[in-house]
């Protein structure tokens, strides 16, 4: 668990380079877990905390955690994190998110995630692929550079349950919140198209949609159905989790006392939010 939040840019200069513990002759942070066979398997609670500026140049799986693998029959849990930070950056050459590269048999909730992503394979904001889990809660605003299957939020989705999400970062190509999505429960689902630059998201839906940036940030409660005209937004999305806002302000997600949103889609928490 986190116990405090924690800056990659460790001397605080706003750069990340060889004067940071971390830079690790510019391949930056290792990923906790580097496959299948290698994997991070157990719980993990972020307790609300930030993990700021998060560096990674490496080859393989690549995130904060690089492969988290469960059980069928026990999945590993992974909760209340936020990985955020102008300056968070990951680059690899196979499945690649912020949080991690690829996740399975796992239940995540309450994320909230920005930065940058780049990958030869599979590349989302949140992972870039995740497979027999449970994933709920989950707000990304991490821009989408490259990868061979991109997504907003997750990059490649099997067999899996995704709700009360959003995602408003940039996407290359493929699709504003799911790449590919197969054999899955997409439920009450949003991406911004305008930010993302993405009219269409795999695996789409009657409560699984994109609209205009505006518009997300248009409801102070769930359930509005008011600030589209034909859909509703936020549906069935508790507010104990979420906080609405303004009606010029993205959802939050509360977590450690604190609300976490990028009310203006520009991938950074900042005093605009």
């Amino acid at each position: 668990e986190l116990t405090a939040d924690l800056d990659f840019d460790t001397n605080a200069d706003g750069q990340m380079n060889e004067l940071d513990a971390y830079w690790n002759d510019g391949e930056g942070w290792e990923p906790i877990g580097s496959s299948d066979s290698d994997a991070f398997y157990a719980d993990f609670n972020g307790n609300g905390h930030q993990i700021r500026n998060l560096y990674i140049d490496r080859a393989g799986y690549a995130g904060l955690f690089g492969y988290i693998l469960g059980a069928s029959i026990q999945p590993v849990k992974i909760t209340q994190l936020v990985i955020t930070g102008p300056m968070t950056s990951v680059t690899a050459s196979n499945d690649a998110g912020i949080l991690a590269g690829t996740i399975g048999y796992t239940e995540v909730d309450r994320v909230f995630i920005s930065g940058r992503v780049s990958t030869q394979r599979d590349a989302g904001g949140l992972a870039g692929e995740i497979y027999y889990s449970t994933v709920s809660n989950v707000f990304s605003s991490a821009d989408i550079l490259t990868g061979s299957t991109q997504g907003g939020l997750i990059g490649r989705l099997t067999n899996s349950t995704l709700t009360n999400s959003l995602s408003t970062g940039y996407v290359d190509s493929d699709g504003g919140l799911l790449g590919y999505s197969n054999g899955n429960n997409n439920a009450n689902l949003y991406w911004s198209t305008d930010t993302s630059g993405q009219a269409t998201s795999a695996g789409t839906n009657l409560s699984y949609f994109g609209a205009l940036l505006s518009e997300l940030q248009c409801p102070t409660p769930s359930d509005n159905s008011i600030c589209i005209d034909n859909g509703t937004l936020f549906e069935s999305w508790n507010s104990e989790v979420w906080d609405f806002g303004t009606s010029q302000q993205l959802p939050g997600l509360i977590m450690g006392g604190r609300v976490y949103r990028d009310s203006d889609g520009d991938g950074a928490l900042n005093e605009d939010d």
